[in-house]
């Protein structure tokens, strides 16, 4: 089976173990691809930059360093 013709939600989970090079690899596959790992990925950059320290530089990173996680979804 072509990993393209995996249903979203499938694709998802696989995204969800990748680490930040990965998803951007999968960002890079094709447009489907983009449009379905690319807030996995922003995310995950997100997660990076608040462990990183510099929170105040990075809206999301603060969303999620602070628990307000909800924020992104606006």
């Amino acid at each position: 089976m072509h990993i393209e013709l995996l249903l979203y939600e499938l694709l998802m989970d696989i995204g969800s173990y990748g680490n930040f090079n990965t998803l951007a690899n999968l960002c890079a596959v094709n447009k489907r691809f983009n449009k379905i790992f690319t807030g996995q990925l922003y995310k995950k950059a997100a997660v990076l930059a608040a462990k990183g320290g510099r929170v105040h530089l990075n809206p999301a990173g603060y969303a999620i360093y602070s628990n307000n996680s909800w924020l992104l979804d606006q």
